[in-house]
C-alpha cells in the first residue's frame, strides 16, 4: 500500500524527472511560493495580515502624542443639559468666541453646517415687543472675527464601476440640480481649490457631489475640508486620505487644511508620487523650514498612526465646560456695565437662564462669584485685610471661596500696577521680582493681561475657573489660558449623534478621533510606511528557496529547526521595523510559504528517503552485506556525483559589428587589428585575477572568482571593466586616426552562482563555468549595444554588491531574450575614489601599465597626451601633470613612428604589388600622395582585366592602399615630409630599422618614466580619474525613468535633455525612445521594459 501511494505521489510531482537538487529547490521554491501567493489573495488572508496589522499596533510602545491637539467633545452630558442633536447655532457661537477669547491657534469643526438655522423669535427688553435672532449671523460673526476656524463637508462617492466619463456626466447632472446657495458655495469653494494634475487624476479616489457649508459661515472661515476617513479593505479604520478628487479640483481633507496654516506652508505647492510620498513644501515646525515627506499608497492614503485608543489620547474637554467658561466672560461684561452688585445678580442670571446656558444654581453661584469680585476689588483698593474682607462677606460665600478670590485679585492688581509702569515688562523679571512660580499657566495669564490691560477688559479682576480635563486618558483640572495656541477639533461624541467605527486599538471610536489622529501624525513626523512595492513577492520567493534548500540539502531536524527560527525571526524583524521605521511588513504571506514549504519538502524527504531505500535494497541486496546496506540506505548522498557549485562573477566584452569592420581590413591586417584589442583588454582582465575562459572572434569571456575561489571577484571585476576604459578611448582613437573606423566597445558583467569545472569529452576539455548568471552577462553586453553606454552594464543584484566601491547608474528595465520578468540593469559609470585607493592599497604598479605604455602606437602618445593633460586641468594634480608631460615630450617621437610606418606600408604595399603583378610603378617622386595614387590606380585597372582567380590578392591589395590613404590623409598635417624623401625609395629592411630605432627609444624612455612612479600617487591619481566627471545622470535617470515607467513622456524627455549636454549616448537613445513611444505608446501591458532580441 504505502509502495503505491509513494509512487502515486512521484507521478503527481515527476520528481524522476529531476535529478539535480537544485532544480528540485527551485521546484519546491516556485510550488511553495506560488500556493502562498495564490491562497493570500483570498478576502480571509487578507483579512489575518490586517488583523496582524492591528496586533502590531497595540503590541508596540506609546508614540508621542501632541500637546498641541485638544477634543472638544458634544458629550452625553452636553446633550443632557443643551438637548438632542442638532443644536442652535448659538452654542456653536458660544465655543467659538471663548475658545478664541483663550487664544487658541485652531478650531477645526467636525460637524457639518450645509443648512440654515430657522431664525427664532426674541423679547425685547426696552418695550416688551418681539424681535428675530439670527443665530447663523451670530456664528458667521464669530467665526470671522475668529479667524481660525475650519468647516468640515461631506462628499459621496460615486457608484461602484463607473468609468471616468460616467463619472463626469454624474457630476454634470448633480450640478444642474444645486440649489442657488449651494451653488454659491461651491463656486466659492472651488475657488480656493487647486487644479488637479493630470498626471494624478487616475490614482485619485473621487466624488460625484458635496455637500459644502452655507455660504455665509464658508466665506468667513479660514479654510474647510473634507471629513471621510479613508478606504479600507475591511471595517477597521487604517488608512488616511489625503485628497480626493472633484470636477477638476483637489479636495483635501480638514485636518490637512488646518495643518497647512498651523505649519504655515502653501498646499499648492505639494509634489505628488502616486505609491510612494507625498512632499509638503517649505513647513515652519518647531521653528525651522523644511519640507515634510508622508509615504502614500497609490491612491494617496497614508497609513494612519493612531495613537491609541480615543479616550487615552490627547487633552479631551467637555462642551459644558466650555459654556461654563463663556458665562464667566459674560458675567463679567455685564458687571462692567453695572457693578451695583444686586443690580448685576439680576442682570447676570436673566441673561444666563434666557438662553439656558447653565443650570439655575450655577447661574446665581456664578452671579455671586463675579459680584463678590468687583466688591473684594473695592476693598483692596481701599487697603482692607484679608480677615476684614472676609468678615464683611462669609455671608455670601464661603472663606475658602473668599480667599481664593482675594489672592487672585492681588495678582493680578500686582500686574495691573506692573504693567501701568513698564510696557515691556518680561514674564521672568515679574515672578523673580514677586517670588512667583515659573509655571506655563502663569506666564500665558501674564502675556494676555499684558495685552488685555491696554484695553481695560477683564474688570472684576478674577481668573477663570479650572476646568475638567483629560489629558491622555488621566482627569486633571486645567486653567483655560492653557488653551493658548492649541488646535482644536470639535467633534459629536454622545450617544446616538455619530457612527462609530473600529481602529486598530478599539471597536467604537467617534471620528473626530480619525482627524485629531491625522493631525497628531503631522505635527509629530511619525508616519507610517505602506508594505514596499513587490517586497510581499521577494520574501515569499526568499523564504521558499531557503526552506526548500535546507530541505533538500539537509536532514528533517534541520528542516524543522530552520523553519521554526524562520519564523520567529521572521516575527522579530517585522515587529523591529514597525517599531523603529514604522514600516509594514506584510507578515501572513511569509508564514504561510514557510508553512507550506516546510510540508510540501517534509514530504519530499519522506518520497526520497523510501525510494532510494527500496531502489538500493533491490540493487545491492545481494551484493553486500547487511549493515553496508543499511549504511547505503540512510547516507545515498556519500555515493552520489555532483558538479561545482560556486559563486562567480562572469565577464563579456566585443567589438560590435565587428563583421562590417572586418570588411575594413585585408586578410592579413584583421588579426593585427583584433590583437591590438584583445592583448591590453586581456591583461587588465589577468591583472585583477580574472581567468580568461575563451575568445571568439572579438569576444572576451571571462571568469572572476574560479578556478580560484575569490571574495572579491564583484568588485575586481567591475574595477577591471573600468580600468579597461582607459585603454578603450585609446584604441578608439587610433583606430578613428588611422582607417576613420570608431568602433564601439560593449561590456556586460554579472555576479552569481555557476557550475564550474572541466567541461568536454574525454579527450579534450576544458574549465569553464556555465549557469544563467553566465547567460545574463553574455544578454547583459549584447544590451550594451542598445544604449552603447561607455561602461559595463550589470544587474541590479550585482550592483547592490558593488554600493559601497562604484558608482552605477540605473539605466533601463530590459526583457531579456529568453526571460519572462524584466530585468533591471545599470551601467558601473566610475568607482569610488576612496574605495579604490583602499583596495589597491600596498600593490604595486599594475603591469599592464608597462605594458600599454611602454607597446602603445603613435596615435596612442598623442591621444595619452591631450587626456592627461585634460585630467590635470580637470584636478589639479601634479602627477597628472607629469604623465601629460611625458607623453607631450614624446609628440616628436610619434610623429616620427606615425611618418615611418606609412612609408613602411608604401614600400611594402610596393613591393607586393611589383612582384605579384609585375607593375611598372615610377619612383620619381617623393609624394606619399602621388605613390598611393598611382598604385591604386594601377590596381583598379588590374582589376578590371584580370580573373577571378587573382581577384582576391587585387581586393586585397587596394584594401590596404584604401586604408593607407585615409591614415596619411587624417594625419597629414602633422606628418614629419623630410622623412619622406630620406626614406621613400628605401628599402622595407631599412626603414623598418629606423621604425624600430624610434620605438626602441620611446619604449626604453616610458620604461624609465613608469618605474619612477609611486604607486600611493599613482593609485591616489586613478582613483580620482576613475570616478565619474557627470554624476549627474544617475539622478538625471533616476528622475526621468520614474516619469518615463509612468507614461509621463513628456516629464520623462524633459529630465532627460536636463543632460543632453553631457554628450551620453544611453540619454540620448532614452529621449529617442521617448520620441517614439510619444507617437506611438506600448500596450496596456507594459511594465517599463524594453524587449532584448539580441543574444
Amino acid at each position: 500500500m504505502i509502495d503505491w501511494l509513494v509512487n502515486a505521489i512521484k507521478k503527481v510531482l515527476s520528481i524522476r524527472r529531476f535529478s539535480s537538487p537544485l532544480i528540485t529547490v527551485l521546484i519546491f521554491s516556485a510550488f511553495g511560493a506560488s500556493v502562498a501567493l495564490l491562497l493570500n489573495m483570498l478576502a480571509i488572508f487578507e483579512k489575518l495580515e490586517l488583523l496582524s496589522l492591528d496586533i502590531r499596533y497595540r503590541l508596540r510602545p506609546e508614540i508621542k502624542k501632541s500637546d498641541q491637539i485638544v477634543l472638544v467633545n458634544f458629550d452625553d452630558v452636553s446633550l443632557s443639559l443643551y438637548g438632542h442633536w442638532p443644536w442652535s447655532r448659538l452654542y456653536q457661537t458660544i465655543l467659538v468666541d471663548t475658545l478664541s477669547y483663550f487664544k487658541v491657534s485652531a478650531i477645526g469643526y467636525d460637524v457639518f453646517f450645509s443648512e440654515e438655522e430657522p431664525a427664532t423669535l426674541k423679547k425685547s427688553d426696552k418695550d416688551n415687543s418681539f424681535s428675530i435672532k439670527n443665530n447663523d449671523r451670530e456664528f458667521q460673526r464669530a467665526i470671522s472675527q475668529s479667524g481660525v476656524v475650519y468647516l468640515a463637508y461631506s462628499s459621496r462617492d460615486p457608484y461602484k464601476g463607473l468609468s471616468k466619463d460616467e463619472i463626469m456626466k454624474e457630476v454634470s447632472r448633480l450640478r444642474g440640480g444645486f440649489s442657488d446657495q449651494k451653488r454659491q458655495s461651491i463656486a466659492y469653494m472651488e475657488r480656493m481649490l487647486i487644479k488637479a494634475p493630470k498626471e494624478i487624476e487616475g490614482f485619485l479616489y473621487k466624488s460625484i457631489d458635496i455637500d459644502p457649508p452655507i455660504y455665509n459661515l464658508l466665506s468667513s472661515s479660514r479654510g474647510f475640508g473634507f471629513a471621510q476617513p479613508g478606504y479600507n479593505k475591511d471595517s477597521t479604520v487604517r488608512n488616511f486620505i489625503l485628497f480626493r478628487y472633484y470636477n477638476g479640483y483637489i479636495l483635501n481633507p480638514l485636518t490637512l487644511v488646518m495643518f497647512s496654516h498651523l505649519a504655515d506652508f502653501d498646499i499648492t505647492k505639494t509634489a505628488f508620487n502616486a505609491g510612494k510620498e507625498v512632499v509638503l513644501r517649505d513647513l515652519n515646525l518647531q521653528g525651522k523650514r523644511k519640507d515634510l515627506i508622508i509615504p502614500v499608497d497609490e491612491n494617496f492614503q497614508a497609513l494612519l498612526n493612531w495613537p491609541g485608543t480615543f479616550d487615552s489620547s490627547f487633552i479631551h474637554i467637555s462642551y459644558k465646560d466650555i459654556v461654563y467658561l463663556h458665562a464667566f466672560n459674560l458675567a463679567r461684561q455685564i458687571f462692567r456695565k453695572d457693578n451695583t452688585v444686586q443690580r448685576n445678580l439680576e442682570l447676570i442670571t436673566k441673561a444666563m437662564s434666557e438662553d439656558f446656558l447653565l443650570p439655575e444654581k450655577e447661574i446665581e453661584g456664578l452671579a455671586l462669584k463675579i459680584s463678590m469680585a468687583g466688591v473684594i476689588m473695592d476693598y483692596l483698593k481701599k487697603g482692607y485685610s484679608d480677615e476684614r474682607i472676609i468678615d464683611s462677606l462669609k455671608g455670601f460665600l464661603h472663606p475658602d471661596k473668599l480667599r481664593e478670590i482675594i489672592s487672585n485679585s492681588r495678582l493680578i492688581l500686582i500686574m495691573e500696577g506692573y504693567f501701568k509702569g513698564n510696557k515691556t515688562v518680561k514674564f521672568s523679571e515679574f515672578v523673580n521680582l514677586h517670588n512667583l512660580p515659573m509655571t506655563k499657566e502663569l506666564e500665558n495669564l501674564f502675556d494676555d493681561y499684558k495685552s488685555e490691560f491696554e484695553v481695560n477688559s477683564i474688570y472684576p479682576y478674577i481668573l477663570p475657573p479650572k476646568i475638567p480635563a483629560k489629558i491622555n486618558g488621566i482627569n486633571q483640572s486645567i486653567s483655560p489660558y492653557m488653551l493658548k495656541n492649541k488646535a482644536v477639533l470639535v467633534g459629536l461624541t454622545g450617544e446616538n449623534t455619530i457612527d462609530l467605527n473600529p481602529t486598530p486599538f478599539e471597536k467604537d471610536c467617534p471620528m473626530v478621533f480619525y482627524h485629531a489622529s491625522g493631525l497628531n501624525m503631522m505635527l509629530t513626523g511619525q508616519f507610517l510606511h505602506f508594505p514596499p512595492v513587490y517586497m510581499k513577492e521577494i520574501a515569499v520567493i526568499l523564504s521558499a528557496f531557503l526552506i526548500s534548500l535546507i530541505g533538500v540539502y539537509r536532514s528533517v531536524s534541520a528542516l524543522t529547526l530552520f523553519s521554526i527560527l524562520s519564523l520567529f525571526i521572521y516575527t522579530f524583524l517585522t515587529y523591529r521595523f514597525w517599531i523603529d521605521k514604522g514600516q509594514w511588513l506584510e507578515y501572513v504571506p511569509v508564514v504561510t510559504v514557510v508553512i507550506i514549504t516546510y510540508i510540501s519538502t517534509l514530504l519530499r524527504q519522506f518520497i526520497k528517503v523510501y525510494g532510494e531505500k527500496t531502489k538500493i535494497r533491490s540493487i545491492f541486496s545481494n551484493m553486500v552485506s547487511p549493515a553496508v546496506l543499511t549504511f547505503m540506505e540512510n547516507n545515498p548522498e556519500k555515493f552520489a556525483l555532483t558538479g561545482e557549485r560556486r559563486f562567480a562573477t562572469t565577464y563579456f566584452s566585443k567589438i560590435d559589428a565587428i563583421d562590417q569592420i572586418a570588411h575594413t581590413f585585408s586578410p592579413e591586417q584583421l588579426p593585427v587589428f583584433l590583437s591590438n584589442y584583445l592583448t591590453p583588454m586581456s591583461d587588465v582582465i589577468i591583472e585583477y585575477n580574472g581567468y580568461i575562459d575563451k575568445y571568439e572572434g572579438a569576444v572576451i569571456m571571462a571568469d572572476f572568482g574560479v578556478p580560484l575561489e575569490d571574495s572579491d571577484s564583484c568588485i575586481k571585476c567591475s574595477f577591471a571593466s573600468l580600468q579597461q576604459r582607459f585603454f578603450i578611448e585609446t584604441f578608439k582613437y587610433t583606430m578613428k586616426s588611422r582607417y576613420n573606423i570608431l568602433p564601439k566597445v560593449s561590456i556586460g558583467f554579472n555576479a552569481g552562482y555557476v557550475s564550474a569545472g572541466n567541461m568536454g569529452s574525454d579527450k579534450k576539455f576544458q574549465y569553464t563555468v556555465m549557469g544563467d548568471s553566465v547567460n545574463m552577462s553574455a544578454r547583459f553586453m549584447a544590451a550594451n549595444s542598445i544604449y552603447e553606454s561607455n561602461f559595463a552594464i550589470t544587474s541590479e543584484e550585482t550592483v547592490s554588491l558593488l554600493k559601497d566601491y562604484v558608482y552605477s547608474r540605473p539605466l533601463d528595465k530590459i526583457l531579456l531574450k529568453g526571460k519572462t520578468v524584466p530585468t533591471m540593469i545599470y551601467d558601473v559609470i566610475g568607482w569610488k575614489a576612496d574605495a579604490y585607493r583602499e583596495f589597491m592599497r600596498d600593490k604595486p604598479i599594475p603591469s599592464f601599465i608597462d605594458s600599454f605604455w611602454v607597446n602603445i602606437q603613435g596615435e596612442g602618445i598623442i591621444y595619452l597626451g591631450d587626456y592627461w593633460t585634460h585630467k590635470y586641468e580637470r584636478l589639479d594634480i601634479p602627477l597628472a601633470k607629469d604623465i601629460a608631460g611625458f607623453f607631450k615630450a614624446s609628440y616628436d617621437m610619434a610623429l616620427f613612428i606615425i611618418s615611418l610606418e606609412i612609408i613602411l606600408e608604401l614600400v611594402k604595399l610596393r613591393k607586393d604589388a611589383i612582384s605579384l603583378f609585375n607593375l611598372t610603378l615610377s619612383s620619381q617622386t617623393d609624394s606619399i600622395k602621388d605613390y598611393i595614387t598611382e598604385i591604386k590606380d594601377s590596381l583598379l585597372t588590374l582589376s578590371q582585366n584580370n580573373s577571378n582567380e587573382s581577384s582576391d590578392k587585387v581586393n586585397a591589395l587596394k584594401t590596404r592602399a584604401n586604408l593607407l590613404s585615409v591614415r596619411y590623409q587624417n594625419m597629414i598635417d602633422l606628418l614629419k615630409k623630410d622623412l619622406f624623401k630620406t626614406f621613400i625609395n628605401a628599402s622595407e629592411d631599412v626603414v623598418s630599422k629606423e621604425l624600430m630605432k624610434i620605438y626602441d627609444q620611446y619604449r626604453n624612455k616610458c620604461k624609465g618614466f613608469v618605474k619612477n612612479l609611486k604607486p600611493k600617487d599613482y593609485f591616489n591619481l586613478l582613483s580620482l580619474v576613475g570616478e565619474p566627471e557627470n554624476k549627474g545622470l544617475i539622478e538625471i535617470f533616476e528622475k526621468g525613468l520614474h516619469a518615463y515607467w509612468q507614461r509621463d513622456w513628456l516629464k520623462a524627455e524633459e529630465i532627460f535633455k536636463k543632460g543632453i549636454h553631457m554628450d551620453d549616448q544611453p540619454l540620448k537613445e532614452m529621449i529617442k525612445r521617448i520620441e517614439e513611444y510619444k507617437q506611438s505608446p506600448p500596450g496596456p501591458q507594459w511594465q517599463g521594459e524594453y524587449i532584448q532580441t539580441k543574444k
